[in-house]
C-alpha cells in the first residue's frame, strides 16, 4: 500500500458509503462547526510545501467525539482547540497500531471511520476499544492485517 491522497480517501470512503465531512490541513480547520460524523485531518501545514505528512481523524456523535491517530498520539494543538471549541470534550485512542516506517495512515483512518460508522451507535469509546482490540502490539503485523482488509 502507498500513501493516500485526500482525493483517494474521499473516493474510497464513497465506495464504502462512508460520508466524509471534510479533509483539512491542521492549520486550515474551519472556524464554523463541521457536522457530526467522520472528519479527516492531515498534520501538515499549508505553508510547508510538502504534499502531506500524516492522516488522522475524528468521529463524532451528539454525545461523544473521539480522535484517532494510528500512532496513538493525542491531537495537535490546532485540532485539540477545534475539538474543545466544537464539542467541549473528546476522547482519543492512545494505542500505536501503525509501524513507524509505513505509509498506511490513510488506510487506518478509513478503517477506523468505517468501523465507527457501523458500530459507534452504542458509544464511541466502546466501539473504539473494540476496533483497537482487533490489532496486536506488533505494528508490522497490524499493517499486514490492514493490507488484507480490502479497505482500498
Amino acid at each position: 500500500m502507498s500513501d493516500l491522497t485526500n482525493t483517494q480517501i474521499v473516493d474510497i470512503a464513497r465506495r464504502h458509503n462512508l460520508r466524509v465531512n471534510g479533509i483539512y490541513l491542521r492549520n486550515q480547520i474551519p472556524s464554523t462547526p463541521v457536522e457530526y460524523g467522520f472528519t479527516v485531518f492531515n498534520l501538515d501545514h499549508s505553508h510547508s510545501g510538502s504534499v502531506g505528512t500524516h492522516w488522522t481523524c475524528v468521529y463524532c456523535t451528539p454525545a461523544d467525539c473521539i480522535y484517532f491517530d494510528s500512532f496513538g498520539f493525542p491531537p495537535s494543538v490546532e485540532i485539540a482547540r477545534f475539538l474543545v471549541r466544537r464539542y467541549g470534550t473528546y476522547l482519543y485512542c492512545n494505542r500505536e497500531l501503525q509501524d513507524y516506517y509505513s505509509g498506511v495512515c490513510g488506510e487506518y483512518v478509513l478503517a477506523f471511520g468505517l468501523y465507527m460508522q457501523q458500530h459507534g451507535r452504542n458509544g464511541l469509546e466502546t466501539a473504539a476499544n473494540d476496533f483497537l482490540s482487533s490489532f496486536t502490539s506488533n505494528t508490522r503485523e497490524n499493517d499486514s492485517t490492514l493490507n488484507h482488509s480490502n479497505i482500498v
